[in-house]
């Protein structure tokens, strides 16, 4: 009996000390933000990133020699960004062309910079959004590593832009 009145005790002393644990739901977001130390978007602000895809051939030669995927990514927002983009390539078929996880490196606002890759001929891309290691399940912003990454990519493509085949 002594030791149930003890730990009942000790539960209730818990609750007054710390009112969470009695069901407090009160958060303050502005504190919990400076005590976290999170980057500004912790909370449900978005960044952007501009990503444009490019394929180029050069007819007469052969596919992977002939033909080149271009992939220019721009930061748009306020704050530094590092993520990866997967993106896949389809054929006519369409079959999976091929696949590619692009890293941006660690993009400065207004930074752009051009990642180009051998590829085989395509008619649609797509940025894929199921990839554990890519957006947008993972970003560093400001060099915090959030998850899921609160980058909105805004897609453009000299190809046709689809959703993969089911």
């Amino acid at each position: 009996m002594r030791k149930w009145f003890g730990v009942t005790l000790a539960a209730l002393l818990a609750c007054w000390v710390n009112p969470v644990w009695a069901g407090h739901k009160t958060i303050d977001i502005a504190n919990l933000k400076k005590q976290l130390d999170l980057p500004a978007g912790g909370f449900g602000e978005t960044f952007d990133m501009k990503v444009v895809v490019q394929m180029v051939f050069n007819p007469g030669m052969s596919d992977k020699r002939g033909c080149r995927l271009q992939v220019f990514l721009t930061n748009q927002s306020k704050v530094m960004i590092n993520l990866r983009t997967h993106i896949t390539t389809y054929d006519s078929q369409p079959e999976v062309a091929d696949v590619n996880l692009v890293p941006s490196g660690d993009l400065m606002p207004g930074q752009m910079v051009m990642r180009l890759y051998s590829c085989k001929p395509a008619d649609a891309v797509d940025v894929s959004r199921d990839n554990l290691y890519a957006w947008p399940n993972v970003c560093d912003i400001d060099g915090h590593e959030q998850s899921p990454c609160p980058v909105e990519i805004h897609f453009s493509s000299t190809l046709g832009i689809m959703e993969p085949p089911k």
